[in-house]
């Protein structure tokens, strides 16, 4: 009588197969995570300007600034450009900067506007919100983005939302 042994373990056939999936695989969530890592930078400098807007919003609700900076207005200025971008804070009376941001890594581009310049101004006590721009516009469209992808941020006086939303602007 012959007995016969059971085969364990792999060939090396399956053992190479195998490899050559879980290579394929790895090399597509490589490729995925870099551009998520992108847009991740990306939504992080459309989050500053957010943050530069509610910080004007919220020095004109409490009235003062560091250092006990007074003002009747507190104003939030953008520029459209390519590259070294930045936003500034100020107090208008008497004009004093209080935080000068810079942006890395994307472009800005103030929309509707034929100016390359957006200021918001926050009034004090109650934080009302006027935007500066040719014709006094109750709307302006900040669009924040890189070589892949965009963040739009409206900003309306009227209602006094301003949101941001993934894609280029409309």
């Amino acid at each position: 009588m012959l007995r016969h042994k059971l085969q364990q373990g792999f060939t090396l056939i399956e053992l190479l197969i195998a490899i050559a999936i879980f290579t394929m695989l790895s090399s597509f969530m490589v490729a995925s995570f870099t551009s998520d890592e992108k847009t991740r930078l990306l939504k992080e400098q459309a989050d500053l300007v957010l943050a530069g807007i509610d910080q004007a919003r919220n020095l004109s609700l409490a009235g003062s600034g560091p250092s006990n900076i007074y003002s009747q207005q507190f104003v939030f200025t953008v520029s459209n450009c390519q590259t070294g971008c930045f936003y500034e804070v100020k107090g208008r009376d008497p004009d004093q900067q209080i935080v000068k941001k810079n942006l890395e890594g994307i472009s800005v581009t103030v929309k509707n506007e034929t100016s390359n310049q957006l200021s918001i101004s926050f009034a004090v006590p109650r934080g009302r919100m006027a935007l500066s721009g040719d014709s006094n516009p109750s709307e302006a469209q900040i669009e924040v983005s890189n070589n892949s992808s965009a963040f739009c941020i409206q900003v309306n006086s009227i209602s006094g939302k301003v949101e941001e939303i993934k894609g280029n602007c409309p």
